[in-house]
């Protein structure tokens, strides 16, 4: 709505839409590739599962007879094991019944974005992720900021706008540079004092201060951090099929 009404009064709304429907597109792909990327992890883990069951509840209780015919002590996780198949295989329709219920339960979680969000919250901030979802949302800052000073927004307003692209720690960051450049200090001075610019960001951005390109520079970190994220994703995949 922002990008449209700024357009309106400089006469450049059709260039504004094609610029607002590339952002949009750039972001439909990263979902879509994290979707593909993710069903096949997906179908293994539920295969697994239920094979795994298969084998508790329907094959293990046949070899118990075996091995109690035998008359000779077995180890103690043997035993437990085949405990644990009999168990399953005596109640198979209560845990059935109890994994119907954990299941549509999960589902209607799933279902509640209130939920679904405190879940990814909790997800990304693993170790190993937390970096990579800064990184990520640092993309979506720049590309949005962009696509506001191509359409006549100026600097301080669009960076107050684009404010809840970023986490709670980024966005009280955020807040200090907006201030920062309130007072007149230049805007990559001010995104790097407050860690809100990678080297590269920092180098491009000072390239689009100086040549009055400021929007297109921002794409073009935007860019880059979208490329890097999508060969980490590419190479996460690749790990996580054989680990799986």
């Amino acid at each position: 709505v922002a990008t449209v009404r700024a357009s309106e009064r400089t006469g450049d709304v059709s260039a504004a839409l094609g610029r607002y429907t590339a952002y949009q597109m750039q972001f439909e792909a990263i979902r879509k590739k994290l979707v593909t990327v993710a069903i096949y992890p997906a179908m293994l883990l539920a295969i697994g599962l239920l094979v795994t069951l298969f084998l508790l509840g329907y094959v293990v209780p046949r070899f118990s007879a075996v091995y109690e015919s035998a008359g000779r002590d077995m180890p103690w996780m043997s035993a437990a094991l085949l405990t644990v198949g009999q168990q399953i295989h005596k109640h198979w329709l209560w845990m059935l019944t109890a994994a119907a219920l954990v299941f549509s339960a999960a589902v209607w979680a799933a279902l509640q974005p209130a939920m679904r969000a405190k879940a990814l919250d909790t997800l990304i901030r693993l170790p190993w992720l937390t970096g990579k979802a800064d990184e990520f949302r640092l993309a979506r800052f720049y590309r949005a900021l962009s696509l506001l000073l191509s359409s006549g927004i100026a600097l301080p307003k669009a960076m107050s706008m684009v404010v809840g692209l970023l986490s709670g720690a980024q966005q009280a960051r955020l807040t200090r540079a907006r201030q920062a450049v309130d007072e007149g200090r230049s805007f990559s001075v001010a995104l790097v004092d407050n860690e809100l610019a990678s080297p590269v960001a920092e180098s491009l951005i000072k390239v689009g201060e100086r040549s009055g390109q400021l929007g297109d520079m921002l794409e073009r970190t935007a860019k880059f951090h979208d490329d890097d994220f999508a060969r980490w994703i590419d190479w996460a995949s690749r790990l996580l099929e054989p680990v799986l």
